[in-house]
């Protein structure tokens, strides 16, 4: 009998490429595999009595407790570089019973096993299986993205403005609900604005097309109601699930500090920080120290007027860091010519062995396919933003090159987008305490 595993893709466009890829190779593995959103995931747990199941919101292992206490239970993370207070090792001190519950934590690397061991100190943490970054695998196995922002002349906008355009469509007034959601909504419109004029001064002094890539918790079709409409033969808003595969057919990129610099860093994209022109540098550094990483690879323009004149100058590929490197290599475990995919697929299988969860029969894969269909329409008929956010089979296309991604995955072939670390390691190793 083959086994099932529930993969829990959060957030559509942040999580499903790098499952999508994980569920194929566990197809080849002989698994039968379900991609789950919020809207289906109780169900699918209720129903289809998985052996595994991978979570990457650990708020979600109560769920595995109430509806599937006998299944395997992953913890993917969504993010493995986050400062201590927001990790998941801090989450599961706090909530002893679900880290308890838990079978296998599939972390990026030694900055994030450090986390546990100042949570749990004294522990064997067999339960840490050290995996790397799940989504750095599409452009690590994927050779058909290397050159092609040579020939470029697309401009590439990334968003970072959820606060201000819920992929739901709530107004801001939602955010503001909160106190400590001021802050944060005041730097997205100054950014925002910032990002207006970019788009602005490109249309008005340039050839450029731009490409537009929201955020995973952004609306796309505000940016299509309101941005396209400026000049619709040029703007082209991107919804695609792989960013690494987008910015890799951009001539530069121009965003606020994200954890989405790696995948520009890494492709040797050029890159233009929009921080220094919004005054938001401290405050992104409060939130997430190592975004501001961002500004050591490219243009970090003080004015519009020094952004101006780089756009309309000789373009510089950025170089090699030690720093980002040592984040890299400590943080999402980059530099081997390994597959963190292949690697969660190994642990989840192993884990399943071990185990061997009595779980029963479920209903059929294609009826419970057949049930979100219609729970699928509900929901857009309810709320037309409804798919912006959760996966739907069939409705949400995969692409058919993620196959040759598993193909280059299982065969070891790398792109040449890989290297060996190209820099020294720096004396002082990253704290992960920030």
């Amino acid at each position: 009998m083959k086994k099932r595993i529930v993969i829990r893709a959060f957030t559509l466009r942040r999580d499903v490429a790098a499952a999508a890829v994980l569920g194929k190779l566990l197809e080849r593995m002989d698994c039968e595999v379900l991609i789950a959103s919020a809207r289906n995931f109780r169900r699918i747990l209720k129903l289809w009595k998985p052996h595994a199941v991978l979570i990457n919101t650990v708020t979600e292992v109560e769920t595995c407790i109430e509806l599937a206490p006998k299944a395997l239970c992953v913890q993917w993370p969504g993010e493995g570089s986050e400062a201590l207070r927001t990790s998941t090792a801090w989450y599961f001190n706090q909530h002893p019973a679900l880290y308890e519950h838990t079978d296998l934590i599939l972390h990026w690397g030694r900055f994030n096993a450090a986390h546990f061991e100042k949570m749990f100190p004294g522990e064997s943490h067999e339960k840490l299986v050290h995996c790397g970054n799940p989504r750095l695998d599409l452009i690590k196995f994927n050779p058909d993205l290397v050159g092609l922002n040579s020939n470029s002349n697309s401009i590439g906008i990334v968003g970072r403005f959820n606060s201000i355009n819920h992929h739901d469509g709530r107004p801001t007034l939602f955010s503001l609900r909160r106190m400590a959601n001021i802050e944060s909504v005041i730097n997205q419109i100054q950014g925002f604005a910032a990002v207006m004029n970019v788009i602005r001064h490109l249309i008005e002094n340039t050839n450029y097309h731009i490409s537009i890539r929201p955020h995973p918790g952004e609306a796309p079709q505000s940016y299509i109601k309101y941005v396209k409409t400026i000049e619709p033969s040029r703007i082209q808003i991107d919804e695609s699930l792989d960013f690494g595969a987008w910015a890799a057919r951009q001539k530069f990129i121009a965003a606020p500090s994200s954890t989405s610099f790696l995948e520009t860093y890494l492709q040797r994209i050029p890159f233009v920080n929009l921080d220094r022109i919004t005054n938001s540098e401290d405050f992104i550094k409060s939130i997430q120290p190592y975004t501001v990483l961002a500004m050591k690879i490219g243009e970090t323009p003080e004015t519009f007027e020094h952004l101006y004149e780089f756009m309309q100058g000789d373009i510089e590929l950025p170089g090699p860091d030690p720093e980002i490197d040592d984040h890299l290599d400590a943080a999402h475990s980059w530099f081997t010519k390994e597959s963190a995919i292949k690697k969660n697929a190994e642990a989840i299988i192993k884990g399943i062995k071990e185990k061997s969860p009595k779980v029963g029969l479920g209903i059929p894969k294609f009826i419970l396919e057949a049930i979100d269909d219609i729970s699928f329409r509900r929901g857009m008929r309810k709320n037309e933003l409804h798919e912006n956010f959760d996966y739907k089979a069939g409705h949400h296309p995969i692409p058919a090159y993620y196959d040759d991604i598993v193909d280059n995955i299982m065969k070891g072939r790398l792109s040449t987008t890989y290297t060996d670390r190209p820099t020294p390691a720096l004396a002082q190793p990253q704290s992960p305490n920030e």
